[in-house]
């Protein structure tokens, strides 16, 4: 079988063919297609496309009038990345605007003490470099700390690059993995045990990650995360379902590295240095902030690469990206954590804190619920927005920019509802149920299809900073991670379930909207057991009272 047969554009060669030719051509292709079915679980592709990596652009004389003209629901897609780019570059630069003024208020302010006046002098000014002072240990004792703000700066521009940089690495897979996999030949159920292939090695290494970081040393985890994504990455030219599940498994084991290691080493390294604990939220709110920027130009970047190069072009491009990120990351100082804990005492632990408090246990089930839908919703995306003869015509890129423009303004919201995120966290939650209630019951029409998974997305980037800060307050420091890691065991086992089922785009949408109701008993449940701690709901400081978490 060619390559021309299942990819890029020799699949409209064929079908202009099959028109010219009449019944015999089509008798063909049905013979192809049996073929084609018999031979996928073991499919090993030495072909390939003549002009592109992975299949999946447009002929070399299509022009953007053509591409608007045959592209479906355009003015859908386009409209609404417009409106969603103005309102998410409007909010990053207010956000953005006030992150500045808090850390040069909140964090510590220019002293002409003795300190200052002995601060060595910037090169090339002649004027001394500011330092600035922040209080000692809330313990009544009188010492000062001073650091130079500008080294901070240096820390916190240095640590934001590297790890947007790893980000945008990490969302170029997002437009095009089922993509990719589907123009490789993959029927729908190889296609979801590639996905649970990565949700089975997250399962397996997430739970122990963290330790291994704390022993190791996170300036390591995070060069093994370099590389191991960049070998993922790699996979996705072998169209071999072995090679590619083993990119799946390396790609499971990077996410867990991604989100843990990087963090740790910064927090770690914030406090080594003696900066402003206000210096460190800072950090945090420009991270958020530039996660979904970058994310939103990942989305136009792998619709560039693919247009031109094939499906498998994203990927290719995170490569050097990864490669860039692992020298910087390699002039880091080490440090660890603690290095005698073993990984299976962090289970014992969660386990203990969770049964001993029933709030944990409401608290996380409703995070895991949720966060099982967003990944399974990751998996049903591109198969819902289009039908099965536009497959080839979607611009995955531009909708997943749309998203996470989306992403970004839901962010922004929750960052400034600070006042009353208990009424906002169950808006959220509703409005994910409606979304993909709606995408379901009008699945025909896809361009609400479109819209309805851009509202979802939007309800994502509220989830976010909303049960992070629930879990700030009310899971205990020395036990948040080992709390975290028991659910995410539900969290993986529910996506691998599902995805094992195979139900439809459509009816796993039903799923997910009955899910995200049942996440929002577990909030609502939670946000009880929360005022009668505290007596009443008027008097209550957490959720339902007057300083709403």
């Amino acid at each position: 079988m060619s390559s021309s047969d299942n990819m890029g554009t020799g699949g409209e060669s064929d079908l202009s063919a099959d028109g010219a030719k009449g019944r015999p051509s089509k008798q063909k292709a049905d013979s192809k297609q049996v073929e084609a079915a018999l031979t996928v679980p073991s499919i090993v592709m030495s072909q390939t496309p003549k002009r592109q990596i992975g299949g999946g652009a447009s002929s070399q004389t299509a022009t953007f009038s053509d591409w608007m003209a045959a592209t479906p629901n355009v003015e859908w897609y386009l409209g609404t990345l417009g409106v969603l780019m103005i309102a998410a570059v409007l909010l990053a630069r207010s956000s953005w605007s006030k992150a500045s003024v808090a850390m040069s208020a909140g964090g510590a302010s220019p002293t002409t003490s003795a300190a200052n006046q002995s601060a060595p002098t910037a090169p090339g000014t002649g004027h001394a470099t500011p330092t600035c002072t922040a209080s000692g240990p809330a313990n009544g004792s009188a010492s000062v700390a001073v650091f130079n703000m500008a080294e901070f700066q240096a820390f916190q521009n240095n640590y934001l690059f590297v790890y947007l940089l790893c980000l945008f690495s990490d969302w170029l897979k997002g437009p095009y993995v089922y993509a990719l996999y589907e123009q490789y030949g993959f029927s729908t159920d190889q296609i979801a045990w590639l996905f649970a292939g990565g949700f089975l090695s997250s399962l397996v290494f997430g739970t122990f990650v963290g330790a291994l970081s704390d022993k190791y040393g996170r300036k390591f985890m995070c060069i093994v995360f370099c590389v191991t994504y960049g070998l993922s990455a790699v996979t996705k030219v072998f169209p071999s379902f072995a090679i590619l599940f083993l990119g799946r498994v390396l790609s499971g084991i990077s996410t867990s590295l991604l989100f843990t290691s990087f963090e740790s080493w910064m927090v770690t390294e914030h406090h080594t240095r003696q900066f402003p604990e206000a210096l460190l939220t800072n950090t945090f709110v420009k991270q958020t902030l530039g996660n979904g920027l970058v994310a939103i130009l990942a989305g136009f970047v792998a619709q560039g690469a693919a247009s031109c190069c094939g499906y498998a072009a994203p990927f290719l491009v995170a490569i050097p990206c990864l490669s860039f990120a692992g020298w910087h990351v390699s002039q880091w100082r080490e440090n660890y954590g603690n290095r005698s804990v073993r990984p299976l005492e962090t289970i014992t632990l969660g386990i203990a804190a969770i049964t001993s408090d029933s709030k944990l246990l409401w608290l996380g089930t409703c995070q895991s619920i949720f966060e099982a839908c967003m990944y399974l919703w990751v998996f049903f995306w591109t198969p819902a927005v289009s039908l099965p003869s536009e497959k080839e015509l979607i611009p995955y890129g531009l909708l997943f920019a749309s998203y996470m423009a989306a992403l970004m303004i839901g962010g922004a919201i929750a960052q400034n509802w600070q006042a009353s995120l208990s009424n906002l966290a169950v808006a959220m939650h509703l409005m994910a149920a409606s979304s993909m209630a709606l995408a379901a019951l009008f699945f025909d029409q896809k361009g609400l299809v479109f819209l309805m998974c851009t509202i979802f997305e939007g309800s994502v980037g509220v989830y976010f900073p909303c049960h992070g800060t629930l879990r700030a307050h009310y899971v205990p420091d020395h036990t948040r991670s080992a709390v975290m890691n028991v659910f995410r065991f539900p969290m993986n086992a529910m996506v691998i379930i599902v995805l094992s089922l195979m139900p439809t785009p459509r009816t796993a949408f039903l799923l997910l909207a009955a899910s995200h109701l049942v996440s929002l008993f577990a909030l609502r449940r939670f946000q009880r057991l929360i005022a009668t701690s505290n007596g009443s709901t008027s008097s209550s400081t957490g959720v339902d009272g007057g300083r709403d978490v």
